[in-house]
Formats: C-alpha cells, structure tokens, sequence
C-alpha cells in the first residue's frame, strides 16, 4: 500500500471526509509524513500536492481530495483522471529522428521521442541516445 493510499484509509477513502477517526485533518496527516513535500499551485485557495517518496500523492482543493493521478505532472485527482501527458505533448516541437551512427533521417518523431532524446541528452555528453526498435537513434531538432 502506498504512503497515499494509507492516508486515504485512515480518511475512509472519502474525498470529503476531511479528519481521521482521532480528530487529526488531511493536511497534518499530510505533513506527519516526514518525507512529504508540497506544491501549491497559484496564489490563495488554489489545489496543494503532497509528493511522497514511494511516488504517491495527494491532491487537496476547498472541495474535495484525493490520490494523484498516476503519472500526473500538475494536480490531476485519480478519481477524474489525468490529461497531463496528452497536454504535454501539445508543448513539445517534434524534431526528426535520426540513426545514431549513420545520422541518416528516419522519419518525423514522435512527442515521446523528443522528449525522451532531451531526457538521454542531459545523461550522455548532449547526444541524447534513444533506442527505437533496437536501433541506436536521437531526435535533431526538437524542443519541449
């Protein structure tokens, strides 16, 4: 069970349901765990994230909490689901993807592959190795 999911059974996993059976509320239950760091977002009443080491999370709003959406960038609630990957690759350019040792174009990447060829970049000296299908590639070209 993770970090989020034992904070959400000590709530009943009721998203409304704001204190434990002992009178302690979300956010100290929240800020109990030592590993916990938070996130708001924007200024006053906006939604506030707890990140947990395990990977979990929670989101909390003036209405409701609940668990963060896997794989979730921002404050996505597990219950609504999570557009956050399909939002991101909205911000990235494409570039096109290239074989790593003959540097012959191979074809327009994909949003992932840009992304991904970034991420190799900052790893392996600026190259940005991905490998596609077991072939040795990079993006040129592309921007997130």
């Amino acid at each position: 069970m993770t970090t989020a999911q034992t904070i959400s059974a000590q709530l009943d996993d009721d998203g409304q349901q704001w204190e434990d059976a002992a009178g302690t509320d979300i956010a100290t239950l929240c800020d109990a765990v030592s590993d916990a760091t938070t996130h708001e977002h924007g200024i006053g009443a906006g939604p506030r994230r707890y990140d947990f080491a395990d990977g979990s999370g929670i989101v909390v709003t003036d209405e409701c909490w609940d668990i963060l959406a896997p794989d979730c960038t921002a404050y996505c609630m597990a219950g609504g689901g999570c557009e956050c990957a399909a939002q991101a690759d909205d911000d990235v350019i494409t570039g096109t993807l290239c074989d790593y040792h003959t540097g012959k174009e191979l074809r327009p990447a994909t949003a992932t592959e840009t992304r991904d060829s970034i991420e190799a970049a900052a790893h392996d000296d600026g190259i940005g190795v991905i490998v596609i299908e077991g072939r040795d590639c990079y993006v040129s070209g592309g921007a997130s």
